[in-house]
């Protein structure tokens, strides 16, 4: 137990510590590294999907962990593999900013990251006892939000305040060194207290397990739906409303500090409700943000992004969770193949929405108008669209059978109670729990 204690103690430090870089890859900060760069609406778009475009390199992690023999090398190898980002900082010492080597650098380090993710869920299955491994992820979570409050609002000042290049120099920099801290921190980490490495199980096999394929198709179009706008949130507040990059990064940053209660909440009821039922609820409410986006115009925006702070840090902090926790879950083993599939499946979707999401994005983005008062953008279309389509997603995921599931209801019901310092309710005391007997149930 101590080992276990250790290892997972080991894999919070290096999930905080690639928060270095990470942070830079998302958001805000990634919109405004990437308007530096002179990139389009559309390039933009496209270079937002990349975390999810070489989910697809997942399909080769099995092969490569096979060859490897050991899943921590190939994390270490895979994280190491950031410092491709030097020949970025080489670039902007000498000057120049060309948008074609900045996408082309990116990508290299996107699909470098694919790899890890497999590998890293792989691993952790095996690592962490299924008993808290919701609750692990969500403590992890936490520390990731805690740093990521320091480093949003440290690049971002940095950002503002030091003149270019030697802002981005900075930041990228310090990116590295983050990169460098996770390496070291994976290093005592006991591979031997988990299984050996299962051997990937047939694709064909996969596909014809019907519920693990239903999450695929959900988790496709899930994808798909949120990248269509995306990159188009902090695009509308820096280019359309003209905010500075700190006042974003405050939003980002009061975001982070109330994920890091919610995480602990939704770990401790994920565990005990199940993962769908989190999964559901999150979904439910991050559907409710883009619409209030109606809201972030030139008059109403303070207000705006209150709100927004408010339903996105409780609705993502569950969606960060139950994204990890659920295909855990589903999956009958720990093999890679599962998780590289699941997270291929997803990083198709992002293309597509990113393509519709940059096409639409060009064709809205001069265009303006008055609705009942409010001063609109074009680009509030999109917002709208797209909160309907999250609602719409939650019929997907609702087909897939899980061990555990509570209505939202009741959920809701545990969350308050374990806000208010109460026991949440054991499953059997929930008024609709649904429990299966097996995943593969028919449904």
């Amino acid at each position: 137990m101590k080992q276990y204690w250790n290892n997972e103690r080991a894999l919070v430090y290096e999930g905080v510590t690639s928060t270095f870089y990470l942070i830079l890859t998302q958001g805000p900060l990634l919109t405004a590294m990437a308007l530096f760069f002179h990139l389009d609406v559309l390039l933009l778009a496209v270079v937002s999907s990349f975390p999810l475009v070489f989910q697809v390199f997942q399909l080769i992690t099995p092969w490569i962990i096979g060859r490897v023999k050991s899943r921590k090398r190939l994390l270490i190898a895979a994280n190491s593999f950031r410092v491709v980002w030097i020949i970025v900082i080489a670039a902007l010492i000498d000057d120049r900013r060309d948008p074609w080597m900045f996408v082309a650098v990116f990508a290299a380090a996107q699909a470098a990251n694919a790899v890890a993710g497999n590998t890293w869920m792989s691993l952790v299955r095996d690592l962490v006892p299924e008993i808290h491994r919701s609750r692990f992820v969500g403590h992890r979570n936490a520390y990731i939000s805690l740093v990521t409050v320091v480093l949003v609002l440290g690049y971002s000042w940095v950002i503002d305040t030091m003149p270019p290049p030697l802002n981005y120099i900075v930041v990228l920099s310090a990116s590295l060194v983050g990169t460098l801290l996770s390496v070291l921190y994976l290093l005592p980490v006991d591979e031997k207290q988990a299984a050996a490495p299962v051997r990937p199980a047939p694709l064909g096999r996969i596909v014809k397990d019907r519920n693990f394929m239903k999450l695929c198709r959900a988790y496709f179009l899930w994808n798909g739906v949120i990248m269509i706008s995306a990159p188009f949130f902090s695009y509308h507040q820096l280019t359309n409303l003209h905010l500075s990059l700190t006042l974003v990064g405050f939003s980002t940053v009061a975001m982070s500090l109330l994920s890091i209660l919610f995480y602990r909440v939704w770990g401790r009821i994920s565990d005990r409700m199940g993962n769908k039922s989190v999964l559901v609820v999150g979904i439910l409410i991050v559907g409710t943000t883009p619409l209030l986006w109606i809201l972030m115009n030139d008059v109403t925006w303070p207000a705006a992004m209150v709100i927004d702070v408010l339903f996105a840090s409780v609705g993502w902090a569950a969606l960060n969770i139950a994204f990890i926790a659920l295909p855990m879950e589903v999956s009958p083993d720990a093999s890679p193949m599962y998780f590289a599939l699941y997270f291929a499946a997803g990083g198709v979707g992002g293309v597509a929405g990113s393509l519709i999401g940059g096409i639409s994005a060009e064709m809205l983005s001069g265009l303006r108008f008055d609705f009942l008062g409010f001063h609109l953008y074009g680009i509030h279309l999109m917002f709208i669209t797209v909160g309907v389509l999250r609602y719409l997603t939650i019929l997907l995921f609702l087909r897939i059978e899980t061990k555990r599931y509570v209505p939202p209801h009741t959920l809701v019901a545990n969350v308050l109670s374990v806000v208010a310092r109460r026991g949440p309710m054991r499953p059997y005391e929930a008024t609709r729990l649904d429990i299966r007997k097996s995943i593969d149930a028919p449904g």
